[in-house]
């Protein structure tokens, strides 16, 4: 058994870089590895209760799939099934050793990614078959996605395991920071900027720094309906012509997704099911935003928003399931007593997931999932050497 899970480990390690140089939407095969290594041990599992509400919140997704127009709305109850079970079971696998294999993987992916940034996508250019420059920077560009959701563990685990580590530690900041101001994906950069500043506020006051990022988790269910609501009607707004057009695409869905979530009181409280706000979209048609190279769906095929993918898709009951799971594991964190490395580490990743989830992330992309999930289990696993070394 031994023999078989560092085989898996290290397929996981090498996959990590391919993935997310070349194929961004295989990521979550690394993480089924992980977790099939993880599955002999989710026999004497206890859940914490954030455990089990976030099971409770993917059931209820399951429950949605009942009344969502969806065409293939029963083809997502086994995929939320096996999320459950393979995500949870992934935290139960891996040890030391382990995370430093996952660790080097995610080195290598940063540094393949970095040599993309500094020249314009060479190694992508070289491998065939041959793409669409522009269609090839956005997937490279979804690949940094990936690569950041790495780099708080992946910094953890340098911390712990290399001698005057703030030389490596300050390369991997940098390198990140190149990564995403490269390739005109400007969540990526501001999901950067967002863990470096989770970071130091955890830095500065552990207790109310992870609070603080906590809470801006938290905030957005109650602040993005009062902005949706707040937006110019939707005539206006496709009228507009300052600022980038991709982000006028967000605020005409942000505005339509809204007037979706209000139109009725049962949708309102029990959502729309799982992908409503695709079908909003496929319902609403199409629009020319002004700047735009060709016509959108209104409301694409997500909203660019996570929060009000939720309130459309999930309903009040998916909003308060989710409020439920992120209390419940802030007061699971909040008496873990964890080293301030690891509160760090955490908090990056945290503000990082907010930032993707405000603009540009999407409930049921399972790429999406996998990234923050892979990330998780790095820190997760590193700070078990972190807690044996502040106590030794």
């Amino acid at each position: 058994m031994g023999r078989i899970k560092a085989i898996l480990f290290g397929l996981a390690a090498i996959l990590i870089p391919v993935a997310a140089v070349l194929s961004h939407r295989n990521i979550p095969v690394p993480l089924v590895l992980i977790a099939l290594a993880g599955l002999p041990a989710f026999r004497q599992l206890r859940p914490t209760p954030w455990v089990l509400a976030a099971w409770g919140l993917a059931a209820w997704a399951v429950v949605t799939v009942f009344w969502s127009d969806y065409p293939r709305a029963f083809d997502w109850p086994p995929y939320l099934l096996t999320l459950a079970v393979l995500g949870t079971s992934a935290m139960l696998a891996g040890g030391p050793r382990d995370a430093r294999w996952i660790a080097a993987g995610a080195g290598v992916t940063l540094l393949l990614l970095t040599i993309e940034s500094l020249t314009g996508g060479l190694i992508r250019d070289l491998i065939p078959p041959e793409g669409r420059p522009d269609k090839d920077d956005i997937a490279t560009a979804r690949g940094i996605t990936i690569m950041l959701s790495l780099v708080p563990g992946l910094m953890l685990a340098t911390g712990l395991n290399l001698q005057k580590s703030f030389r490596w530690l300050l390369g991997i900041a940098f390198c990140s920071f190149v990564c995403a101001a490269s390739f005109g994906i400007a969540a990526n950069l501001m999901a950067a900027l967002a863990a470096f500043a989770g970071a130091a506020l955890v830095w500065f006051s552990p207790k109310w720094g992870m609070r603080t990022v906590l809470a801006g988790a938290v905030m957005p269910f109650f602040l993005m309906p009062v902005i949706a609501a707040s937006l110019p009607p939707l005539d206006t707004l496709l009228t507009l012509e300052e600022g980038p057009a991709s982000w006028r695409m967000r605020l005409v869905a942000w505005k339509a997704v809204w007037g979706g979530i209000t139109d009725g009181t049962a949708g309102f409280l029990i959502g729309h099911g799982v992908e409503g706000a695709r079908i909003l979209g496929e319902r609403l048609g199409e629009v020319m935003i002004p700047g735009a190279l060709e016509p959108h769906h209104m409301v694409p095929t997500h909203p660019h928003n996570i929060y009000l993918q939720i309130w459309f898709d999930l309903g009040l009951v998916g909003v308060m399931l989710s409020l439920l799971t992120i209390w419940l594991a802030a007061r699971a964190m909040d008496s873990a007593a964890m080293p301030k490395p690891v509160a760090m580490a955490v908090a990056a990743l945290i503000a990082m997931v907010v930032i993707f989830a405000l603009t540009d992330a999407s409930l049921w992309t399972q790429w999406r999932v996998a990234a923050p999930l892979l990330g998780a289990w790095l820190i997760l696993v590193s700070s078990r050497e972190a807690r044996r070394e502040a106590a030794a």
